[in-house]
Protein backbone atom coordinates (compact mmCIF):
# COMPACT_ATOMS: atom_id res chain seq x y z
CA UNK A 1 0.00 0.00 0.00
CA UNK A 2 1.59 3.49 -0.82
CA UNK A 3 2.85 6.03 1.47
CA UNK A 4 0.00 8.51 0.27
CA UNK A 5 -2.99 5.74 0.81
CA UNK A 6 -1.31 4.84 4.11
CA UNK A 7 -1.40 8.62 5.66
CA UNK A 8 -4.83 9.24 3.99
CA UNK A 9 -5.99 6.02 5.78
CA UNK A 10 -4.86 6.65 8.81
CA UNK A 11 -6.38 10.90 8.63
CA UNK A 12 -9.61 8.72 8.26
CA UNK A 13 -8.98 6.50 11.06
CA UNK A 14 -7.86 9.72 13.47
CA UNK A 15 -10.87 11.28 12.12
CA UNK A 16 -13.02 8.01 13.26
CA UNK A 17 -11.99 7.70 16.22
CA UNK A 18 -13.29 11.16 17.41
CA UNK A 19 -16.14 11.98 14.65
CA UNK A 20 -19.47 11.55 15.68
CA UNK A 21 -20.93 7.78 15.35
CA UNK A 22 -17.65 7.21 13.23
CA UNK A 23 -15.23 4.00 14.50
CA UNK A 24 -11.77 4.14 13.80
CA UNK A 25 -11.10 0.34 13.56
CA UNK A 26 -14.02 0.27 11.65
CA UNK A 27 -12.02 2.50 9.44
CA UNK A 28 -9.42 0.18 9.58
CA UNK A 29 -11.51 -2.57 8.24
CA UNK A 30 -12.81 -1.03 5.64
CA UNK A 31 -9.38 -0.15 4.11
CA UNK A 32 -7.85 -3.53 4.90
CA UNK A 33 -5.25 -3.00 6.93
CA UNK A 34 -7.19 -3.67 10.03
CA UNK A 35 -5.28 -6.96 10.92
CA UNK A 36 -2.06 -6.21 9.74
CA UNK A 37 -2.34 -3.26 12.59
CA UNK A 38 -2.97 -5.81 15.15
CA UNK A 39 -0.43 -8.06 13.56
CA UNK A 40 2.09 -5.86 14.00
CA UNK A 41 1.32 -3.54 17.14
CA UNK A 42 0.54 -7.25 19.32
CA UNK A 43 4.32 -7.84 18.13
CA UNK A 44 5.40 -4.46 18.46
CA UNK A 45 8.98 -4.73 19.64
CA UNK A 46 10.17 -7.42 16.84
CA UNK A 47 8.56 -5.45 14.52
CA UNK A 48 9.12 -2.06 14.60
CA UNK A 49 12.07 -1.63 12.42
CA UNK A 50 10.67 -4.44 9.69
CA UNK A 51 7.24 -2.35 9.38
CA UNK A 52 8.42 1.63 10.19
CA UNK A 53 7.74 2.45 6.40
CA UNK A 54 3.99 1.22 7.14
CA UNK A 55 3.51 2.58 10.96
CA UNK A 56 4.92 5.83 10.17
CA UNK A 57 2.29 7.12 7.76
CA UNK A 58 -0.64 5.85 9.34
CA UNK A 59 0.50 7.42 12.58
CA UNK A 60 1.41 10.39 10.67
CA UNK A 61 -2.05 10.34 8.90
CA UNK A 62 -4.11 10.02 12.15
CA UNK A 63 -2.40 12.64 13.89
CA UNK A 64 -2.92 14.69 11.27
CA UNK A 65 -6.81 13.78 11.30
CA UNK A 66 -7.14 14.01 14.97
CA UNK A 67 -5.95 17.30 14.67
CA UNK A 68 -8.21 18.61 11.83
CA UNK A 69 -10.87 17.31 13.32
CA UNK A 70 -10.17 19.21 16.55
CA UNK A 71 -9.32 22.32 14.73
CA UNK A 72 -11.78 21.97 11.93
CA UNK A 73 -14.83 19.61 11.67
CA UNK A 74 -15.44 20.76 15.45
CA UNK A 75 -15.90 24.11 13.82
CA UNK A 76 -18.42 22.56 11.39
CA UNK A 77 -20.08 20.76 13.97
CA UNK A 78 -21.03 23.64 16.21
CA UNK A 79 -22.80 24.80 13.13
CA UNK A 80 -24.07 22.58 11.07
CA UNK A 81 -24.53 19.38 13.26
CA UNK A 82 -27.55 18.84 11.30
CA UNK A 83 -25.38 18.44 8.08
CA UNK A 84 -22.52 17.10 9.73
CA UNK A 85 -24.43 13.98 10.82
CA UNK A 86 -25.75 12.75 7.97
CA UNK A 87 -22.37 13.55 6.25
CA UNK A 88 -20.48 10.39 8.34
CA UNK A 89 -23.74 8.12 8.62
CA UNK A 90 -22.50 8.38 4.42
CA UNK A 91 -18.93 7.44 5.41
CA UNK A 92 -20.07 4.74 7.51
CA UNK A 93 -22.72 3.38 5.17
CA UNK A 94 -19.92 3.13 2.49
CA UNK A 95 -17.54 1.00 4.70
CA UNK A 96 -20.38 -1.79 4.41
CA UNK A 97 -19.79 -3.48 1.33
CA UNK A 98 -15.86 -3.62 2.66
CA UNK A 99 -16.69 -4.63 5.82
CA UNK A 100 -19.01 -7.42 5.09
CA UNK A 101 -16.28 -8.89 2.62
CA UNK A 102 -13.69 -8.91 5.42
CA UNK A 103 -16.51 -11.11 7.40
CA UNK A 104 -17.15 -13.15 5.16
CA UNK A 105 -13.05 -13.94 4.08
CA UNK A 106 -13.19 -16.97 5.71
CA UNK A 107 -16.37 -18.37 4.90
CA UNK A 108 -20.16 -17.35 5.35
CA UNK A 109 -22.73 -19.15 7.86
CA UNK A 110 -26.24 -19.45 7.89
CA UNK A 111 -26.77 -18.07 11.25
CA UNK A 112 -24.37 -14.67 11.02
CA UNK A 113 -27.39 -12.45 9.80
CA UNK A 114 -29.35 -13.31 13.25
CA UNK A 115 -25.71 -12.27 14.95
CA UNK A 116 -25.61 -8.82 12.93
CA UNK A 117 -29.48 -8.47 13.86
CA UNK A 118 -28.97 -9.10 17.40
CA UNK A 119 -25.53 -7.08 18.17
CA UNK A 120 -27.18 -4.31 16.40
CA UNK A 121 -30.22 -4.76 18.91
CA UNK A 122 -28.34 -4.84 21.85
CA UNK A 123 -25.89 -1.99 20.60
CA UNK A 124 -28.67 0.39 20.36
CA UNK A 125 -30.87 -0.49 23.23
CA UNK A 126 -27.24 0.15 25.28
CA UNK A 127 -27.00 3.51 23.24
CA UNK A 128 -30.65 4.49 24.86
CA UNK A 129 -29.96 2.58 28.35
CA UNK A 130 -26.65 4.47 29.25
CA UNK A 131 -27.70 7.75 27.82
CA UNK A 132 -27.61 10.88 29.91
CA UNK A 133 -25.22 13.88 31.06
CA UNK A 134 -22.51 13.96 33.63
CA UNK A 135 -23.55 17.81 34.65
CA UNK A 136 -20.53 17.87 36.51
CA UNK A 137 -18.49 18.08 34.16
CA UNK A 138 -15.09 16.28 33.16
CA UNK A 139 -12.42 15.64 36.10
CA UNK A 140 -8.85 14.04 35.16
CA UNK A 141 -10.56 10.41 36.67
CA UNK A 142 -13.25 10.88 34.06
CA UNK A 143 -10.99 11.51 31.02
CA UNK A 144 -8.96 8.70 31.88
CA UNK A 145 -12.60 6.68 31.34
CA UNK A 146 -12.92 8.27 28.25
CA UNK A 147 -9.83 7.26 27.19
CA UNK A 148 -10.47 3.83 27.77
CA UNK A 149 -13.70 4.40 25.50
CA UNK A 150 -11.71 5.54 22.63
CA UNK A 151 -9.14 2.72 23.02
CA UNK A 152 -12.38 0.28 22.86
CA UNK A 153 -13.82 2.26 19.87
CA UNK A 154 -10.09 2.25 18.25
CA UNK A 155 -9.26 -1.13 18.41
CA UNK A 156 -12.66 -3.02 18.27
CA UNK A 157 -14.27 -2.44 14.94
CA UNK A 158 -18.09 -1.24 15.08
CA UNK A 159 -17.96 0.18 18.67
CA UNK A 160 -18.04 4.23 17.74
CA UNK A 161 -16.76 5.34 20.88
CA UNK A 162 -17.73 8.95 19.95
CA UNK A 163 -21.29 7.45 19.83
CA UNK A 164 -20.78 5.86 23.14
CA UNK A 165 -19.22 9.44 24.61
CA UNK A 166 -22.10 11.58 23.08
CA UNK A 167 -24.84 9.06 24.70
CA UNK A 168 -23.35 9.80 27.79
CA UNK A 169 -22.61 13.25 27.68
CA UNK A 170 -19.26 13.46 27.22
CA UNK A 171 -18.49 13.85 24.15
CA UNK A 172 -18.49 17.88 23.78
CA UNK A 173 -16.87 18.41 27.14
CA UNK A 174 -13.66 15.93 25.89
CA UNK A 175 -13.31 17.56 22.97
CA UNK A 176 -13.59 20.90 23.77
CA UNK A 177 -10.79 20.60 26.89
CA UNK A 178 -8.50 18.81 24.25
CA UNK A 179 -8.81 21.57 22.14
CA UNK A 180 -8.21 24.29 24.76
CA UNK A 181 -5.06 21.74 25.32
CA UNK A 182 -5.55 21.11 28.91
CA UNK A 183 -3.14 19.08 29.78
CA UNK A 184 -4.74 17.89 33.21
CA UNK A 185 -7.73 16.37 30.70
CA UNK A 186 -5.22 15.08 28.07
CA UNK A 187 -2.78 13.26 29.56
CA UNK A 188 -5.42 10.64 31.79
CA UNK A 189 -7.11 10.70 28.31
CA UNK A 190 -3.95 9.65 26.55
CA UNK A 191 -3.24 7.07 29.03
CA UNK A 192 -6.54 5.80 29.41
CA UNK A 193 -6.09 4.71 25.71
CA UNK A 194 -2.88 3.37 25.86
CA UNK A 195 -4.34 1.06 28.81
CA UNK A 196 -7.09 0.11 26.53
CA UNK A 197 -5.42 -0.65 23.51
CA UNK A 198 -2.31 -2.67 25.12
CA UNK A 199 -4.89 -4.85 26.64
CA UNK A 200 -7.04 -5.85 24.02
CA UNK A 201 -4.70 -6.05 21.09
CA UNK A 202 -4.17 -9.64 21.87
CA UNK A 203 -7.25 -10.26 22.82
CA UNK A 204 -9.26 -9.17 19.77
CA UNK A 205 -6.33 -11.47 18.14
CA UNK A 206 -7.30 -14.49 19.67
CA UNK A 207 -10.71 -13.61 19.01
CA UNK A 208 -10.45 -13.09 15.37
CA UNK A 209 -8.21 -16.65 14.55
CA UNK A 210 -11.03 -18.49 16.72
CA UNK A 211 -13.69 -16.64 15.75
CA UNK A 212 -13.38 -14.89 13.17
CA UNK A 213 -16.76 -14.50 11.12
CA UNK A 214 -19.17 -14.31 14.31
CA UNK A 215 -16.86 -11.84 15.64
CA UNK A 216 -16.99 -10.14 12.45
CA UNK A 217 -20.66 -9.75 12.31
CA UNK A 218 -21.10 -9.31 16.00
CA UNK A 219 -18.89 -6.15 14.85
CA UNK A 220 -20.62 -5.65 11.69
CA UNK A 221 -23.94 -5.40 13.91
CA UNK A 222 -21.96 -2.72 15.86
CA UNK A 223 -21.40 -1.01 13.18
CA UNK A 224 -24.97 -0.60 11.93
CA UNK A 225 -26.16 0.27 15.49
CA UNK A 226 -23.31 3.48 15.09
CA UNK A 227 -24.97 4.43 12.09
CA UNK A 228 -28.58 4.25 13.19
CA UNK A 229 -27.31 6.40 16.38
CA UNK A 230 -25.73 8.79 14.49
CA UNK A 231 -28.10 10.00 12.30
CA UNK A 232 -30.77 13.02 14.11
CA UNK A 233 -34.48 12.89 14.46
CA UNK A 234 -36.39 14.00 11.39
CA UNK A 235 -39.21 16.01 11.86
CA UNK A 236 -39.94 18.01 8.68
CA UNK A 237 -39.35 17.13 5.28
CA UNK A 238 -37.41 19.90 3.79
CA UNK A 239 -34.91 21.42 1.79
CA UNK A 240 -32.32 21.05 4.48
CA UNK A 241 -33.23 17.35 4.79
CA UNK A 242 -32.79 17.09 0.78
CA UNK A 243 -29.04 18.62 1.10
CA UNK A 244 -28.11 16.35 3.97
CA UNK A 245 -29.76 13.36 2.34
CA UNK A 246 -27.40 14.02 -0.46
CA UNK A 247 -24.40 14.96 1.28
CA UNK A 248 -24.68 11.57 2.77
CA UNK A 249 -24.84 9.88 -0.58
CA UNK A 250 -21.97 11.35 -2.10
CA UNK A 251 -19.81 10.36 1.57
CA UNK A 252 -21.25 7.11 1.41
CA UNK A 253 -20.27 6.45 -2.68
CA UNK A 254 -16.80 8.16 -1.98
CA UNK A 255 -15.93 6.27 1.00
CA UNK A 256 -16.80 2.87 -0.69
CA UNK A 257 -14.30 3.87 -3.58
CA UNK A 258 -11.76 4.55 -1.22
CA UNK A 259 -12.33 2.04 0.79
CA UNK A 260 -12.22 -0.44 -2.30
CA UNK A 261 -9.35 1.01 -3.60
CA UNK A 262 -7.18 1.34 -0.37
CA UNK A 263 -8.27 -2.78 0.10
CA UNK A 264 -6.98 -3.92 -3.14
CA UNK A 265 -3.79 -2.29 -3.12
CA UNK A 266 -3.47 -3.49 0.36
CA UNK A 267 -3.71 -6.96 -0.94
CA UNK A 268 -1.52 -6.20 -4.08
Amino acid sequence: MACMNLFAAGFLIGVGSVAPGVSGGSMAIAFGIYEKMVEILTDFRKKLRSELHYLLPLVMGSVVGIGVFLLGLNFLFDRYEFFMRFLFAGVMLGTFPSVYSAATACGYKGYYPLIFIAAMLISLFGYQAIGGNFGGGITPFIAGICGIIIGIGTIIPGISASAVLMAIGLYKPLLTAIAEFKLAIIIPTALGFVIAVASLLKAVKWLFDMYHGEISFVLFGLLGSSVAAIVPRIDVIDLSLLIAIALSIIAAIASYLFGKSAAQKSRD
